[in-house]
């Protein structure tokens, strides 16, 4: 969360694991739209019908709460091979069983792709830059920004030791 303050951005986090209990949250708060920008992986895994095992109506109850009244999801594109591959929304392979569904939200505009970004930076991963950080190789630096960097170093985020 201070990272991304640094860079002047309002953060939200949460210890929900399905993001349709973030808009059960934030319903509680608002009837405006509610955006959550993630990852390609991240958009993948919400359409994994494993999160919603325990709702009578599966998958469709989840996403329907996730989808209720006003909520657009924006996704970021992932690099998905060594030869410079790109996933992006329109082109994310999530399971032939929700293919359909994942495409009227498509459709509707409740999903969009995020369109301007470096593909330079696309092989980046969170797990990977944290890893990094916390074996103490100095490369990570190139793949934040340079107020985020300085913020990690400077208050030791992320189990970084000089």
């Amino acid at each position: 969360m201070d990272t991304l303050n640094a860079l002047g951005k309002m953060v939200m986090i949460s210890n929900y694991t399905r993001f349709d209990r973030v808009t059960i949250y934030l319903r509680k708060y608002t009837q405006n739209w509610i955006v959550m920008v993630m990852g390609a992986p991240t958009l993948y895994e919400i359409f994994d019908e494993k999160y919603y095992v325990d709702l009578d109506g599966g998958i469709l109850e989840g996403l329907g709460r996730l989808f209720q009244r006003k909520v657009k999801l924006y996704s970021h594109p992932m690099k998905t091979s060594e030869n410079g591959a790109v996933a992006s929304v329109e082109t994310l392979a999530v399971a032939p069983e929700s293919r359909s569904l994942y495409m009227y939200l498509l459709e509707k505009g409740r999903i969009e792709p995020i369109r301007e970004f470096d593909k330079e930076q696309l092989h980046v991963y969170p797990l990977g830059v944290l890893s990094k950080i916390q074996s103490g190789l100095s490369d990570w630096e190139t793949m934040v920004p340079r107020a985020v960097a300085q913020l990690i170093k400077e208050c030791k985020l992320f189990g970084y030791a000089a």
